[in-house]
């Protein structure tokens, strides 16, 4: 018995284990945290073209002084480091407003191209250590044309520098990247990654892999990339409207049981009460036998003194 009781005791706690949400189960970016830090790592190796380095470091710039992109109220705070053999810090971490967006964006404009080789191992470790940390929520954002060529190439030991350190997430916006990706898949976290395309913008979950043809179409998804780490995505506002639905189906329901509540016609039923009536006829009877009891003496009685 004590042990059939302990089964139905683990299937319970089991069942409120399945039904309970998990810890991940709503990413993170799909909800609006009330601050976030985005550590954004720029690629300035030899292999990007100086003019493309331009476009590149011209589209973040215009896209952190978009109030459509970035939100101007201490939402963010954003810093910025470029990497090649080496990395260096180009913007510590700042809390973007309406004051010194554009100075922020002044500073992007002006970082020279290192212009060497490929380094992700000095990257990650440069951003681990510039972080604050202290927001509600935390991401690395990596644009690149390739893959490592110097320090650590294992997408893997690389991905679990951030991880560790506590960053929530990092995504991958990949500019003509040449050949095979898988590096960049396994690069970002959570896993699994989503990959766009084919998949079709945006993401629904962190940790995904953009690809982009060209430098020249970098703006324009840098300004998405934000939009979806900051704002919530679309699909979560629509999915509201099924609860209008049920709004209407109690309606059916008052009309059902509004019938049964005729049914107590039947209180007419005390009709019967004539039958207290009938009650007080067994005291009139002993009045009157005892009222006859009486005469008939009497008139015993009557009789006899005649005779006398």
């Amino acid at each position: 018995m004590k042990a059939r009781l302990s089964t139905v005791i683990i299937l319970v706690a089991l069942l409120a284990l399945t039904l309970s949400p998990s810890a991940g189960a709503a990413p993170p970016n799909l909800q609006t945290p009330d601050t976030i830090e985005v550590g954004f790592l720029v690629d300035g190796s030899g292999s990007i073209a100086p003019p493309n380095f331009v476009i590149m470091k011209n589209g973040i710039a215009a896209a952190i002084e978009d109030t459509n992109c970035v939100p101007h109220d201490g939402t963010l705070t954003l810093s910025v480091i470029q990497f090649s053999r080496s990395a260096r810090v180009e913007v510590e971490p700042v809390v973007i407003t309406s004051a010194n967006a554009s100075s922020v964006g002044d500073q992007i404009r002006n970082m020279s191209q290192m212009a060497d080789a490929t380094n992700y191992e000095a990257a990650l470790n440069l951003a681990v250590s510039t972080m604050l940390l202290t927001t509600d929520y935390s991401a690395i954002n990596i644009t690149t044309d390739g893959l490592p060529t110097v320090g650590i190439i294992d997408p893997e030991v690389l991905r679990a520098i951030p991880e560790n350190a506590g960053i929530d997430e990092m995504d991958v916006e990949g500019i003509g990247v040449p050949g095979d990706v898988s590096f960049l898949q396994n690069l970002v976290y959570p896993q699994p990654f989503s990959m766009h395309p084919p998949t079709a913008w945006p993401p629904d979950a962190p940790g995904w892999v953009r690809l982009i043809d060209d430098f020249s179409d970098l703006e324009a998804t840098i300004c998405e990339k934000f939009t979806v780490l900051i704002a919530p995505t679309p699909e979560p506002t629509d999915t509201p409207e099924p609860t209008a639905t049920p709004t209407n189906t109690p309606e059916p329901t008052p009309t059902a049981t509004a019938e049964p509540t005729a049914t107590p016609e039947p209180t007419a039923t005390p009709e019967p009460q004539p039958s207290p009536t009938p009650v007080p006829e067994p005291a009139t009877i002993a009045l009157l036998g005892s009222g006859l009891v009486a005469l008939g003496a009497y008139l015993r009685k009557r009789r006899g003194e005649d005779d006398i």
